[in-house]
């Protein structure tokens, strides 16, 4: 009798059924092709890694993975028929709006590395600075041109050249900006070492899914399994490639060894790996939310109709299951606890780097010393990123569902509100500051307002930064420019006080000539008449008239002879007066700061002149004890004399410095001083009129055009400098022009 099979050995030959379905379905693998968007290259490694470990084979498809040529419509060849799947970008949304029946069955790259390179230079050094230029734009890079949009540049202000897809174009100089990939172009711009700045649409907001696999309505309604065990297979190379970067890279050498080196290769596939982002999103995920925020930020710009219909463009992998198919199903139903075991350890890793990416975020959060807060137009707070912030006035603590008026004053209110009404309309507003009450005084606070994109209505993200030592910084500054300005006033009135005293004193002047005069010409017509009476009388023999004339003669003469002394030791007396020095008047001058104060004034003489006023100062300490008006007298009737005897296009060059203690001073005496030298490119000092230049209304020959009267200006510079200590001196200078020497004693100052 023959032995009766056990329950385990049936089971074990059922197990064999799925393997024998599969094999027959490989005998009639199913001819497909994958359309890419551009040449063979990492960036579709996961099709690869499919095809060559026979994933599509395991699924009963037979691909053919076609690459693309410059100016191929990717979507086309799909919806045409001439192939069944294609790889595009989130512009098939745009596709679908122009009534290409396009369907996203699968998001293989969460954010787009598309990105637009410029030439870096000194003329362009923001986005804006791309309008008026020489851009390349490829074909379907509506990416881009969103993000032109949004910073304010149509794609009519910039001047557009057709995209040849090589490199050397913007390092030679025939295009100002090309739009790229951040995988593949810099790669040759490195190895070129040529300079170039990256801009990402990610910057203003638009963060677009980057590679998507497709396909068509009408393949999905004629053949639901083959779309659905195309995708499933592709995924699985997918997640075989970014776990195995190397393995696929020697896949595309051995196949496709022509296309790019391995170096290449390991460059993009380090670049796809932070946009794929599988640490983080399971590989073909599709977030519904954010296809949603990509059509609002198309519409946003024009591109698409506000509340563009989603319905029908996302594949769902997971349909209400078809009941008549249940059954065939439950033979494999043990065979898929496994998978479901993979898959459940698989989102348990997931869930545990989410969590631990939330836990890093928030200590991150933790640790901004800023206060952040989202709140709406009424200003109600609905969360707070920071729980602390530096500022003893505001807490991010409790600060949820309260509004802004409960806890803070009136007028910073009005300021925070007038600052959410213009990031409402502008979606930003920066550099708002409020004034704070605070245990320990006034505190500042700065805001940062930014408006949320999309939703109605309108949130906000404000960003408060204590800000009192930086304003209390700048009211310090302020307080010392209101110290200069005042300095600066009163020094000018010291200078008009001196000014008003040379008046006077020219008026004193005027009157004591004309007195002189009147007093000097009596006496003199006496002489002049009684010589002449004399004479004739003389000559008339009339020896006693004559006697008497002459009398009268020497009389005259003799009161002009006392009038004379007179009017010198008054002259004397007056002289040294003027120079006299007042200690009320002395005070510790800056001598550099005096010098620069006379060449201010001197500027418009020497312009006239067309002569250059030079300052050169080695001295680290140049402090003197002295009389600021007396100085700033001598020091300009000196620069002016050296303009005066100087020829226009020449410098009049003053050189200050200090004299180290072991010098000897032209005095011959010993000691630290202070040595200006005013030095001018004229014609010199006859060697002979060198000792006589300081003598009071010397007539002098040192001029181009005669002799000129050295009047009282250079023996008054003379004296004033002697009665500050120092010494003035002249000498000639061998290539030509004249050097006047003043040396002072350096002020002593206390420790």
């Amino acid at each position: 009798m023959p032995e009766r099979p056990s329950l385990r050995s049936l089971l074990a030959g059922l197990a064999w059924l799925p393997w024998l379905f599969l094999a027959n379905a490989a005998v009639a693998a199913d001819a497909v092709t994958l359309q890419l968007k551009w040449a063979h290259a990492f960036q579709f490694a996961g099709y690869y890694a499919a095809s060559e470990l026979g994933y599509y084979r395991d699924a009963g498809l037979d691909v053919d993975i076609r690459e693309a040529k410059p100016g191929l419509d990717i979507v086309s060849e799909v919806t045409g028929g001439r192939a069944q799947f294609g790889v595009g970008t989130s512009s098939l949304l745009l596709s679908r709006k122009a009534g290409q029946p396009v369907v996203a069955l699968a998001v293989i790259v969460q954010h787009s590395p598309y990105v637009l390179i410029a030439a870096k230079r000194g003329d362009i050094q923001s986005i804006h600075d791309i309008a008026g230029r020489r851009v390349m734009l490829e074909p379907q890079s509506d990416e881009l041109n969103a993000y032109l949009r949004r910073e304010g540049i149509p794609l009519s202000r910039i001047q557009r050249v057709e995209h040849s897809f090589d490199v050397r174009d913007l390092i030679q100089g025939r295009t100002d900006a090309i739009s790229a990939y951040v995988t593949n172009q810099p790669y040759d711009l490195d190895r070129a070492r040529f300079p170039y700045v990256t801009y990402t649409p990610r910057s203003a907001g638009i963060d677009f899914y980057g590679d998507n696999l497709f396909t068509s309505e009408q393949q999905l309604r004629e053949h639901p399994d083959r779309v659905k065990a195309f995708r499933e297979a592709s995924l699985r190379g997918w997640v075989y490639a970014m776990e195995h970067p190397e393995a696929v890279i020697g896949m595309i050498m051995k196949k496709y060894p022509d296309r790019h080196s391995a170096d290449y290769l390991r460059f993009e596939a380090a670049q796809y790996a932070p946009l794929i982002r599988k640490d983080l999103v399971a590989i073909g995920y599709m977030n519904p939310g954010r296809w949603r925020h990509i059509a609002d930020t198309y519409a946003e710009i024009g591109m698409l109709p506000r509340d563009f219909p989603l319905d029908g463009f996302l594949y769902d992998p997971d349909p209400q299951p078809d009941l008549r198919r249940l059954y065939f199903f439950l033979a494999i139903a043990i065979a898929a606890i496994g998978v479901v075991g993979a898959v459940a350890l698989y989102t348990t890793r997931l869930n545990r780097n989410l969590e631990r990416s939330r836990a890093e975020l928030a200590a991150t959060l933790e640790a901004i010393p800023d206060l952040l807060v989202e709140m709406d137009e009424a200003g109600n707070c609905l969360d707070v990123k920071t729980t602390h912030n530096t500022s003893p006035t505001i807490s991010g603590r409790g600060l949820v569902g309260r509004n802004v008026r409960d806890f803070l004053p009136e007028a910073a209110a009005t300021t925070l509100f007038a600052a959410l009404e213009a990031a409402r309309d502008a979606g930003s507003d920066y550099g708002r500051v409020i004034a704070l009450p605070s245990a320990v005084g006034e505190t500042h606070v700065e805001l940062s307002v930014a408006r949320k994109p999309g939703g109605v209505p309108a949130r906000f993200v404000v960003l408060s930064r204590d800000v009192t030592a930086r304003v209390a910084a700048e009211q310090q500054i302020r307080e010392l420019n209101t110290a200069l300005e005042q300095r600066v006033l009163a020094r000018t009135a010291e200078l008009a006080t001196a000014r008003a005293e040379a008046e006077s004193a020219n008026a004193v002047k005027t009157r004591f000539m004309s007195n002189v005069s009147h007093e000097m010409r009596t006496p003199l017509q006496g002489v002049i008449g009684f010589a002449a009476l004399g004479l004739r009388k003389a000559t008339q023999a009339d020896q006693a008239d004559a006697a008497d004339c002459f009398r009268q003669i020497a009389d005259s003469g003799a009161r002009m002879q006392k009038l004379v002394e007179s009017l010198l030791a008054l002259a004397d007396r007056a002289w040294k007066e003027h120079a006299r020095l007042s200690d009320d008047d002395l005070r510790d001058l800056d001598l550099a700061d005096v010098v620069r104060e006379c060449l201010v004034s001197m500027k418009k003489i020497a312009d006239a002149c067309q002569q250059v006023l030079v300052f050169e100062n080695t001295a680290p300490m140049a402090v003197v004890r002295g009389d600021l008006v007396r100085l700033r007298q001598a020091l300009e009737y000196l620069i002016g004399n050296a303009l005066r005897y100087s020829e226009p296009g020449t410098a009049v060059t003053l050189s200050l410095g200090i004299e180290a203690p072991d010098v000897a001073a032209s005095d011959g005496q010993h000691g630290t001083a202070l040595v200006l030298r005013i030095i001018d490119e004229g014609c010199g000092i006859p060697p002979g009129e060198l000792a006589a230049i300081f003598e009071p209304f010397y007539e002098s020959s040192r001029t181009a055009t005669g002799a000129g009267s050295t009047g009282l200006g250079l023996p008054l510079s003379r004296l004033i400098v002697e009665r500050h200590g120092g010494t003035l001196t002249a000498r000639n200078r061998e290539e030509g022009g004249a050097v006047f020497e003043i040396r002072m004693p350096v002020a002593k100052r206390d420790a």
